[in-house]
């Protein structure tokens, strides 16, 4: 093995990364810095050669802490072979000509054999070829690619999951790909990601998972998402399209083409795969695929709120602890002052009060405890019934909390959550227009969305930021900024911030000088943090030239969301713009709470208001603007800014859970003051 002398791109000047790797500032490409020769992939020896028959079982095994390939042909099929499938099946439907590179047992091309694709698996060691057509039964070529009699111009795809970062010579051995296949035909693709721009000292001192791929005898290049658009923009593939990976802790998984990529929808999926025997049996193994990440889900969202639940617990048992302290203290001090005075009355009334209050706090944990108990056994049962493990009913329960504080709510209100339907959208459009608003539509970009999501590092800089709805709100995230057009010569706000990654995001991608505001922090302007009120911010008039609120506007209560559209005209530079996303309407004036929330914290809702009580929403306060109040409220209080209404019309083609339907988009003109 030798130090490289230059990088997969051709640059020269490489930079040591860490012990074993050197860093290309040229792609950002990671390169292996003891290089072996172009030999180093043949596989004469099954015995003896790295990638022969010992490769899938002691290096797996010993070295690396993996399954073997006989676990794997087992376990690989129900996990990642239909996720790398799903994933295809966007791209191209069978009929077609498929070919797995290091496919190893086989699996993958024997799923695809089954949806109807001609698929045929190629591997360098003799061994593992006739190990996967044994297990599969499946056509397994073998030797490198290049040595294949392959026609050109012929293949519909290429898969390659886990070869690209093994490759001695990416760019001849990526190049003959392509030139196997077809105009249209694709590249799938899953190859470890380094994040451009942290550093291996960073990478150590977080334990990231990353550092699991830095196998410098077999992972030659370990490239960044900037180095794969490098890469294949020599070769002249630039329509690229990243999906969610299966290990996106350290992974990415993309398909690339020469030509613009199809996007096959769902019942396209269906129809295709409904054709024969064997199709349907993979389509229905994707059906139950996806029941389980539903399911996975909900269990993910139940955990969340259990861990809420047991933080209050610890802060009510951390409250009776220092009552009891308190209580213990004082108990001393009437004892010591008895002994000097005599029994005091006065003093035994204390004790007596002390006594009664440490009562009160254990009788008040002992209630919030079982209402927490009652709550997280319904939820169970509740996941249960959804996964189908329990048909039979509970016993009937007595009233429990949210049914207790429901009751103290004013009328006019409803026990249910907000929900939209096509009439509630046709209303509130009319409405709308009623009023002389044109609501437009807006089509998201599903590609430059799924590209924007991995350019944010969402899954590695921020993986425990929100990641029950992280679909949902890296959706926000990525609409704000499209309509707000964000530049480098930008000052933002984001507003209501709280600890959102959404300033640093947009700083990193759009280069725009980004403040956080929200009336948590330390009142006053601390360097790029905004503490106080949003509709008094301590900020010079023409402070910034755009903001955004991203799922926050509709907590604002009283008289704050009036005072936060003046305020816009005067922070607001001449051509800036605020985006709300969601922005939160419906056919009545309504109020979004849950009463477990509202009704201890004495939460005031307006009169003209209907109270929508949602159970386990764990938010005090969520408005819902009918046409009326758009105009009552926020139109009265533009000042001559101008506000566009857009309803967004394919937010569940990004994920099917999210609930976007409206946004916001107020401006500034130029020239006013």
């Amino acid at each position: 093995m030798t130090r490289p002398s230059a990088c997969w791109c051709g640059h020269t000047e490489l930079l040591q990364f860490s012990p074993h790797y050197l860093r290309c500032p040229a792609c950002e490409t990671l390169v292996t810095a003891d290089m072996p020769d172009q030999s180093f992939t043949e596989v004469k020896d099954d015995e003896h050669d790295f990638y022969g028959r010992e490769y899938w079982f002691s290096h797996q095994k010993d070295d690396l802490g993996f399954s073997d390939i006989t676990e794997r042909a087992r376990n690989d099929l129900p996990e990642r072979v239909l996720h790398w499938l799903r994933a295809l099946l966007k791209y191209k439907l069978p009929p077609g000509q498929v070919l797995e590179l290091g496919g190893a047992h086989g699996g993958f091309v024997a799923l695809l054999q089954r949806a109807g694709f001609d698929a045929t698996e190629l591997e360098l060691s003799p061994w593992v070829v006739e190990y996967a057509r044994q297990t599969f039964d499946i056509p397994v070529l073998l030797g490198p690619i290049e040595e294949q009699q392959i026609e050109p111009n012929t293949l519909d795809t290429i898969a390659l999951m886990d070869v690209l970062e093994h490759l001695p010579d990416p760019l001849k051995t990526m190049g003959h790909c392509l030139s196997l296949l077809k105009a249209d035909g694709i590249l799938l693709i899953q190859t470890p990601c380094y994040v451009e721009g942290t550093s291996y000292e960073w990478m150590v001192e977080q334990k990231n998972p990353f550092l699991e791929q830095l196998k410098h005898k077999q992972h030659l290049y370990l490239f960044s998402q900037t180095s794969i658009r490098e890469l294949f923009r020599r070769l002249g593939a630039e329509h690229l399209a990243f999906e969610p990976a299966m290990f996106a802790h350290y992974d990415q998984f993309f398909a690339v083409s020469r030509e613009p990529l199809a996007n096959h929808a769902p019942e396209e999926i269906a129809r295709a795969l409904s054709s024969t025997p064997n199709s349907r049996m993979v389509l229905a193994l994707l059906d139950l695929d996806g029941s389980k990440r539903q399911i996975g889900d909900r269990l993910s969202d139940a955990e969340a709120d259990r861990a809420e639940r047991l933080k209050i617990i610890q802060r009510l048992s951390r409250e009776l602890a220092a009552a009891e302290a308190d209580r213990a203290a004082r108990l001393n001090v009437i004892r010591s002052q008895s002994k000097e005075i005599g029994r005091i009355p006065g003093l035994e009334a204390q004790i007596a009060a002390s006594q009664a209050t440490v009562q009160q706090l254990q009788e008040k944990l002992s209630r919030r405890e079982q209402e927490i108990t009652m709550l997280e056994n319904k939820r169970i049962i509740k996941l249960l019934r959804r996964a189908k493990l329990l048909k039979d009913a509970p016993a009937a329960q007595p009233k429990d909390l949210f049914e207790v504080n429901y009751e103290a709510i004013r009328e006019p209100k409803k026990p249910v959550g907000i929900g939209y339907n096509p009439t509630v959208i046709e209303n509130i459009i009319s409405g709308l227009q009623g009023h002389g608003y044109t609501v437009e539509d807006y089509a998201i970009d599903i590609a430059g969305y799924r590209d924007y999501y991995t350019q944010a590092a969402y899954d590695q800089k921020y993986p425990n930021y929100y990641r029950p709805v992280i679909w949902e709100k890296s959706l926000e995230h990525y609409i704000a900024a499209q309509l707000l057009a964000l530049q480098p010569d930008d000052v933002y706000i984001d507003i209501a911030s709280e600890g959102s990654p959404v300033p640093e995001i947009y700083s990193r991608l759009y280069g725009s000088n980004s403040y956080r505001q929200d009336m948590i922090y330390p009142a006053g302007l601390n360097d790029h943090m905004i503490g106080g009120d949003a509709g008094d911010m301590p900020v010079p008039d023409g402070f910034a030239s755009k903001m955004a609120l991203h799922c926050s506007f509709e907590h604002f209560e009283g008289d704050a969301d009036m005072r936060f559209f003046r305020e816009i005209g005067r922070v607001l530079r001449p051509g800036g713009a605020v985006c709300i996303v969601p922005f939160y309407l419906f056919d009545q004036y309504a109020i979004l709470t849950d009463p477990e929330v509202s009704v201890p914290q004495g939460v005031p809702f307006e009169s003209d208001a209907v109270v929508y009580c949602r159970r386990g929403w764990n938010n005090r306060h969520g408005r819902f603007y009918n046409p009326d109040n758009v105009i009552k409220r926020l139109s009265n209080n533009l000042n001559g800014l101008t506000m566009k209404i857009y309803k967004i019309t394919n937010a569940k083609e990004a994920d099917p859970r999210c609930y976007a339907e409206f946004a916001a988009l107020i401006t500034k003109p130029a020239g006013t003051a």
